[in-house]
């Protein structure tokens, strides 16, 4: 994993992307998505995704969201607007989006990033940085199947019936169970192919 996200070389050795996510205190994974995600010039959406990730899920109960990451950071973005009314809006856990919102308030002051705008997430860019945290769950949809998925570790993944994210050909399954024979995904965003060549050609 450390080799896929470019912190150590083949040969097992440190790199200067290694010596850099080791600066920030956070798994490889987040810290790899952060610091990417600055680079993009999303750095405020990227701490808000990294907060998410580190969180239990915000939206509680029967919800029609699914397991759509966009959605989180909607209802976020509503709980930093208007507070608790705001997290009522999404059905959402207004502590657990507490907890998310003071993260990433973290995030981007470690990060030396401003807030953004709260305009609904670009749906493509949080599936991006999601890639760049999980390459190995890059998932692409098998054929013939609307909920089933191969994921680029050669695990088999598939999605609840009727998720909204049913019939999208790849995704990025951010948490997922280890499953029977196929895992559930818990989390997850769609991801555009021209992005992953772009930026993780090295797959």
């Amino acid at each position: 994993l450390l080799v896929e996200l470019e912190a150590l070389d083949p040969q097992g050795r440190i790199t200067p992307t290694g010596q850099d996510l080791a600066e920030l205190p956070a798994h490889p994974r987040l810290a790899h998505l952060l610091r990417r995600g600055v680079a993009l010039g999303c750095g405020a959406l990227a701490a808000d995704v990294a907060a998410l990730l580190e969180e239990r899920d915000l939206l509680r109960g029967d919800h029609a969201f699914g397991c759509d990451l966009a959605a989180r950071l909607e209802a976020l973005h509503a709980f930093q607007r208007d507070g608790r009314e705001g997290a009522r809006r999404w059905q959402a856990d207004p502590a657990a989006c507490a907890r998310a919102d003071q993260a990433a308030q973290r995030w981007r002051q470690g990060l030396r990033v401003a807030a953004a705008p709260r305009t609904p997430p670009d749906a493509d860019t949080v599936g991006l940085l999601l890639a760049l945290a999980y390459p190995d769950r890059v998932a692409r949809r098998r054929e013939g199947s609307a909920d089933r998925y191969q994921l680029a570790n050669g695990r088999g993944a598939r999605l609840a019936t009727g998720d909204p994210l049913m019939g999208r050909d790849w995704l990025v399954a951010a948490q997922l169970d280890a499953g029977a024979s196929e895992g559930r995904i818990w989390l997850a965003a769609p991801v555009q192919p021209a992005d992953l060549e772009a930026h993780l050609a090295a797959r």
